[in-house]
């Protein structure tokens, strides 16, 4: 059922294109557009289409720039978030900022223009809470990458309006909160297959509590929490190489994902290249990041009740001696009983049981998943002085690894710890450890920032880190050139 979404938000990512090229956009919009519902889905259908566009791009910021991915050198504009050495003339960061910024553009559209429309009142107002999630989901990502950004939450009516200043953080924060709040009361809990791959209320209230906790508003954060536990819509699957198997996309443990499909519409590819660049060089993978050391050793500190590694060791990681096969084969096969290289597996294609990758992949993009609900409402509680329920939340991820669980007497220090050490395994290569690391600046404790926590971990970037500029990625060269108003982030 992805196929449907799939080929939908591919098949406007060029005609959406055109919209920006209008001398006046809107002139097109109000004249040909927005008289039927199915003005509204075309529309609201591009916005998706640029939240499936800008995950490469967020990609790279938020996952390669923690200390649990490696990435590679070969690519100078990629390798600048790894070595922290980014200018304002890195193509990745101008790609970022655009794509995200025109995703706020359709999505200020439709949250305008489809209220006009005479049409089913429960759908219209579902499709405006679509639009503030994914609105709310972009300005978040340029957030955590640039912090200091315009809030545009109108549309533009003329070229006039185009160049905007960057408004107050605080302020920005607290409007995404505020899209993704009015999208939890919009949204529905679950779709029928053929709108499988849209937000959901669980997916808003996700966010929501990400935001709060940014914003070290806890109790708001575990309210939001708690309606998504409270809910029963999800819960973790049995084991955890299952929550990421192509066969499992749209899994009770996902509560958003992107839809790709190795299908084909109108000759339209809906696969995504996901695979390829995680897979290691051996089995046709383009090998553009792998796992640190640091992380490897992370996962097998604690063993399982009956003495074996973590389980989550295998699906995480491939290195020497693994027990799993990799397309088909042994590791020592593929690489050599010497070789200590190490690989990425939450994309592998577990289930093709030969030596031949695929060209590219149908398996949907994971970006939020319970256990990282569970782990964020463990965080709220120990925050709260609500240590007792908070070793629960950690002790149901705990027991899908087969690891004993916590001391109910646990200190709130050491379960916050235990806290940030589930978070690095459980949820590694997710783009969640940055995001982990920006809103604590540096440990969960507060006692090391991240220039620190980058060289207790021996990562390659922990040298160039400067405090007070690296956390935030450079305003591209190009935005600052278009436009005399905006400021750069400091220190670039």
């Amino acid at each position: 059922m992805a196929v449907l979404l799939a080929s939908a938000l591919f098949s406007m990512s060029s005609c959406s294109l055109s919209l920006l090229d209008q001398d006046n956009p809107n002139a097109l919009t109000k004249d040909s557009f927005w008289q039927t519902a199915e003005d509204a889905k075309a529309n609201l259908t591009a916005v998706y289409s640029s939240f499936r566009d800008q995950y490469f791009h967020r990609f790279i910021p938020m996952a390669w720039r923690g200390d649990d991915v490696q990435g590679t050198a070969s690519n100078a504009n990629y390798s600048q978030f790894d070595t922290f050495l980014l200018s304002d003339a890195n193509t990745t960061c101008s790609t970022a900022w655009n794509q995200n910024f025109k995703g706020i553009y359709y999505a200020n559209q439709v949250i305008h223009y489809v209220p006009r429309i005479n049409m089913d009142e429960t759908l219209k107002e579902r499709y405006i809470g679509e639009a503030k999630f994914l609105r709310g989901y972009f300005y978040f990502t340029l957030y955590m990458e640039f912090k200091n950004i315009p809030l545009i939450i109108d549309i533009i009516e003329s070229k006039d309006e185009y160049n905007q200043p960057q408004a107050n953080p605080e302020l920005v924060l607290e409007q995404i909160a505020r899209d993704f709040e009015d999208a939890s009361l919009a949204l529905p809990a679950t779709y029928p297959a053929g709108d499988l791959g849209r937000a959901t209320r669980g997916a808003a209230l996700g966010y929501l509590a990400k935001v709060r906790m940014f914003q070290k508003q806890w109790q708001k954060a575990s309210d939001a929490l708690d309606q998504i536990v409270q809910s029963k819509t999800y819960s973790l699957m049995p084991t955890f190489q299952e929550v990421f198997l192509e066969s499992k996309d749209f899994n009770k443990e996902i509560l958003l994902e992107i839809p790709f499909s190795n299908a084909k519409v109108d000759g339209k590819d809906l696969s995504t290249s996901d695979n390829k660049r995680e897979a290691m060089s051996k089995v046709g993978g383009w090998y553009m990041y792998w796992p640190t050391d640091w992380l490897f050793s992370e996962i097998k500190k604690e063993l399982t009740v009956d003495g074996e590694y973590d389980p989550r060791l295998y699906t995480t990681i491939i290195f020497p001696n693994t027990k799993m096969k990799y397309y088909g084969k042994s590791y020592e096969s593929w690489f050599g009983k010497n070789s200590k290289a190490l690989g990425f597996g939450k994309y592998a294609e577990w289930e093709v049981l030969n030596d031949k990758i695929k060209n590219n992949s149908g398996k949907n993009q994971r970006l939020l998943r319970y256990s990282d609900i569970l782990l964020l409402q463990a965080e709220c509680l120990c925050r709260l002085n609500r240590v007792g329920e908070a070793v629960s939340y950690v002790n149901m991820v705990r027991n899908r690894a087969e690891l004993s669980d916590l001391p109910t007497n646990i200190s709130e220090n050491d379960l916050l710890v235990e806290i940030e050490h589930q978070r690095v395994i459980e949820l590694a290569c997710e783009m969640n450890r940055y995001f982990d690391l920006l809103r604590w600046n540096g440990n969960i404790l507060g006692t090391k920032n991240i220039k620190e926590v980058f060289e207790e971990h021996g990562d390659g970037g922990a040298e160039n880190f400067v405090v007070g500029k690296s956390e935030l990625m450079p305003i591209p060269m190009s935005e600052m050139q278009i436009n005399p108003l905006i400021v750069q982030n400091p220190g670039y």
